[in-house]
């Protein structure tokens, strides 16, 4: 049902509302207080799909040093926790994946708690990546247009435990 509703001119105006700055810190602060993502559940629903889990990430800027923050559905395959860099098929990699290749250490807030990770970025072919990828598309199919879509490769990002977690989000 959802999926048709936002295929109708409104929902397309939501959809789009959403997609804006205003529209991000607003999906930013509902996954802070709840823990999902609307804009996430507006996309999977137009796609057909069950609603993917959230994270925010929190990189910092590769040449502002500032903190950043997305919203970004994640992936668990056997005991890891993997996000998909694909910005939607676009041309160029996300501006988050660009920070976290300049520090590869970054919180993550899940579930309303905010840990310390360490991104890594898998290898074209390993099996790691095979195994995540195949997870992501066979959950997402949205992921192969991606792939699809674009010429570069669509990174996939671990994001391995850091020795210590922090207890309460840093501002």
């Amino acid at each position: 049902m959802w999926a048709r509703v936002l295929r109708t001119a409104p929902g397309q105006r939501c959809v789009a509302l959403l997609s804006q700055p205003k529209g991000r810190r607003l999906d930013r602060f509902l996954v802070r207080l709840t823990g999902r993502s609307l804009l996430i559940a507006l996309f999977t629903a137009m796609q057909g799909v069950p609603r993917l889990p959230v994270l925010l990430i929190h990189t910092t800027g590769r040449k502002s040093g500032q903190r950043r923050t997305t919203v970004m559905p994640y992936f668990r395959v056997g005991t890891g926790l993997y996000v998909i860099a694909s910005a939607a098929g676009q041309k160029n990699d996300p501006l988050w994946v660009r920070n976290l290749r300049g520090e590869p250490a970054a919180q993550i807030t899940l579930r309303r708690r905010t840990y310390a990770v360490r991104s890594r970025e898998l290898a074209d072919g390993s099996p790691e990546r095979d195994a995540v990828w195949a997870h992501a598309t066979a959950t997402s199919p949205a992921y192969t247009q991606y792939q699809r879509t674009t010429e570069r490769l669509i990174p996939v990002i671990a994001l391995d435990q850091a020795p210590v977690y922090a207890t309460e989000p840093t501002q």
